[in-house]
């Protein structure tokens, strides 16, 4: 009931002047905490999702993405940058000052390039609206299909043990991997690959380690165009 009409009944004595003033309160407590909850979630708002999920991919191409999004706001919104976590993502948004309730769309395009499995890149929106700056965060995501398979895919040695390891390589969606060289950034390491080029034989010389050495990692360069190196860290325990 608006406020008028209670301040009339009440002063025509149909209602308790208690009643009329606990309802008046209400009303008012509901007026701002709506006002509160609009101006909190306003901004750029995305019209139908914020994840681009791409499903499987291959490791080679550029693969296409576009966000709409909505400017929610009670007043333009100026969008100041458009970040990307990874230079394997090109984001750019196709307007730099977006109208209350008018819309904008971030197109760009993801390399997937060596990465393998389930990858996820952000593009995050950094906005301002008319009394604040804020950013909205935006997903995109693929089941990387690599070229090529290896395992194992970690490894681990004990800092006194002599010990070895073998990282065989397989063909996956791509036939033909072939390694041209192995090498390893510690000399407590050593590295070699077999003549059929598809095995690297890793050994750990303990004689030779330094806990203070430099960071222990593999390096295997292969002649496959989307992954022209892998890196395998070696976690070192006692």
């Amino acid at each position: 009931m608006p406020l008028a009409a209670l301040l009339s009944k009440w002063r025509g004595g149909s209602i308790p002047a208690l009643v009329c003033l606990l309802l008046s309160l209400l009303c008012f407590v509901s007026i701002f905490f709506t006002h509160i909850s609009e101006s909190r979630f306003a901004g750029l708002t995305p019209v139908n999702t914020n994840i681009w999920d791409f499903g499987p991919v291959t490791q080679g191409g550029a693969l296409e993405f576009q966000f709409r999004l909505q400017n929610t706001a009670p007043s333009a919104i100026t969008i100041e940058h458009v970040d990307v976590a990874c230079g394997c993502v090109v984001a750019k948004a196709s307007a730099a000052v977006i109208p209350k309730n008018g819309f904008v769309t971030i197109d760009g395009h993801w390399k997937p390039g060596p990465s393998r499995y389930r990858v996820e890149q952000k593009v995050t929106i950094r906005y301002m609206t008319e009394t604040e700056s804020s950013e909205l965060d935006l997903i995109v995501r693929g089941d990387v299909q690599p070229d090529f398979e290896y395992s194992p895919k970690a490894l681990e040695f004990k800092t006194g043990v002599v010990d070895h390891r073998r990282i065989e390589f397989t063909d996956a969606r791509v036939k033909g991997i072939r390694i041209i060289r192995a090498t390893t950034t510690n000399g407590a390491f050593a590295a070699s690959v077999s003549e059929d080029q598809l095995t690297v034989n890793l050994t750990f010389d303990p004689s030779k380690w330094e806990e203070d050495g430099p960071t222990p990692e593999l390096r295997v360069d292969t002649n496959n165009v989307h992954t022209r190196r892998c890196r395998f860290p070696i976690q070192m325990t006692k």
